[in-house]
């Protein structure tokens, strides 16, 4: 089953990429109806955010959303070495 974005993951994902130095212009467009705005969490480190997403994937997953409707998304896979770690390390199941 393919999943688009919301118009705010795909506005977030544009403002994002307009700010790169290097990479392709493009400029992404939702196919879905509007959701709810992403979020911006400042951390300390890599560290302390794969710690904060997984503290926010269990209480989520605890409110009842299953773990196969969530999704964490990041701009190169190097990104998700921590964060998969920490997946891991808290029993969480996860795909790439």
């Amino acid at each position: 089953m393919a999943l688009a974005s919301t118009p705010e993951i795909v506005a977030f994902t544009n403002a994002s990429i307009g700010r790169t130095a290097s990479g392709f212009a493009k400029t992404l467009e939702s196919a879905r109806s509007p959701g709810m705005r992403p979020v911006v969490v400042p951390a300390a480190d890599a560290y302390e955010e794969s710690e904060f997403l997984c503290q926010q994937i269990l209480e989520c997953h605890e409110q009842g959303i299953g773990l196969n409707r969530m999704a964490v998304l990041y701009r190169n896979h190097h990104d998700s070495i921590l964060l998969q770690a920490e997946l891991v390390a808290r029993g969480i199941n996860y795909t790439v």
